[in-house]
């Protein structure tokens, strides 16, 4: 290994999404990685009863503050945005207080903003201490906004990131088409890399069984899997609101839903509504190991996302050959070919997600040409975790070295 990195890592994205080691992986893949390579990483964040530094490797340090506004209020309709403004403002001060504490005391080699909230803040920091900044986007659901009423002004925390430099900008390639918006916002395209997120799931048959066990079902269950953070806009209300349909042609098909998010409620409600909540299994987030036996017991996975589909749990689904229904949005089609690794259904077409489901699970034949497709995919495009973190880990090492060679 070349120079061992220290780097800060400023960010309001929680380690793991959901609960302790569960949800979203690539920001904990991400600090990891980088330990695991032998680099050192200390992680300015908010405070989580789930994350502590007992449960991080050794190289990562935890540096947290209390946050009142993260993830309180902001879901209320109409002025939600108001306190989610609020909490911005008092994230920046917080963790920058803590950044400026954390520099005055010890050396580090570049200031890492990840996501909207800590590039602004990274940027301060690293203009105070004359060191390089990174920008990390989670892809983004700002193409709609640009140019809306009212858009600049709610969503002003997204246009500040946006906006602010940085030595080098990693955009996640989730289909969300982020790259073109830094274009538009006439970023150096020289500075920008944009790269898909690592896979690391094995899907074995044995793990197959046991997840249908733990759910109480046999062997002759047909299983729609959905797999994603429980908000409005991942679109799990499609797939419950398409259950009945299904169920009329396969009355032992079971919807699992894994993930958890502050919509669950209004979904549970909606089976409930619909008549169906015992058909509808509520699994709450599940840790890797779990979420492989889930993805390998599915006859049929559901994405339904609204701005993109092409984020880590497609991905998973693409690498363990599953058959696929997902939406066709943002860059979704540049990854799914219809009939050949999954089927689409256009945006104004969901309502035939019910028909399309029951005609797939129908056919044993396209369910297996499908799979052997995405996996086929999967292999020919993607990389895993590691390699993924170390294409980052040699951007950054050139970095360091040509801001040291001119400091």
């Amino acid at each position: 290994m070349s120079k061992r990195l220290a780097i800060m890592v400023v960010t309001q994205i929680p380690l793991w999404s959901m609960d302790k080691e569960t949800g979203g992986p690539a920001l904990s893949q991400m600090v990891f990685g980088y330990a695991r390579a032998g680099h050192s990483v200390h992680l300015v964040t908010p405070e989580l009863p789930y994350v502590s530094q007992a449960d991080l490797p050794e190289g990562v340090v935890l540096h947290t503050f209390k946050h009142a506004f993260h993830g309180a209020f902001i879901g209320i309709k109409k002025v939600g945005w108001l306190f989610d403004a609020a909490g911005w403002l008092v994230f920046q001060r917080r963790a920058g207080k803590i950044g400026r504490r954390l520099l005055r005391e010890q050396h580090f080699d570049v200031i890492y903003g990840y996501d909207v909230w800590g590039i602004p803040c990274a940027r301060k920091l690293a203009d105070s201490f004359r060191l390089p900044m990174v920008s990390r986007f989670q892809g983004t659901r700002m193409n709609r906004w640009i140019g809306a009423r009212m858009g600049s002004l709610r969503f002003f925390k997204y246009f500040k990131a946006f906006r602010t430099p940085a030595d080098l900008y990693i955009m996640t390639n989730d289909g969300s088409r982020g790259d073109r918006l830094l274009k538009r916002f006439q970023v150096d395209e020289s500075r920008l890399r944009f790269w898909r997120n690592g896979v690391d799931i094995e899907c074995a048959e044995e793990g197959a069984s046991e997840a249908r066990r733990r759910l109480g079902l046999e062997p002759g269950n047909e299983i729609l899997l959905t797999l994603c953070r429980l908000v409005p806009e991942k679109g799990v209300q499609h797939a419950v609101r398409a259950m009945p349909e299904v169920l009329e042609r396969f009355p032992t098909a079971r919807l699992v839903v894994v993930g958890e998010g502050p919509y669950r409620a209004e979904l549970e409600s909606l089976a409930s509504g619909l008549g169906i909540s015992e058909q509808v299994l509520f699994t709450g987030g599940l840790d890797r190991k779990s979420v492989a036996a889930m993805l390998q017991a599915a006859d049929v996975f559901v994405s339904m996302y609204d701005h993109s589909n092409v984020g880590n749990p497609l991905l998973e689904a693409l690498s363990c050959g599953k058959a696929i229904v997902t939406s066709d949005v943002g860059a979704t089609g540049e990854v799914i070919t219809h009939g050949e690794n999954g089927l689409l259904l256009p945006p104004d077409g969901l309502s035939r997600l019910g028909e399309v489901v029951c005609d797939l699970l129908s056919d044993n034949a396209l369910r297996a040409k499908l799979g052997l497709g995405a996996r086929g995919w999967a292999a020919a495009n993607l990389t895993d975790w590691q390699e993924r973190i170390d294409m980052e880990i040699s951007e950054i090492a050139r970095l360091v070295g040509e801001w040291q060679a001119v400091g």
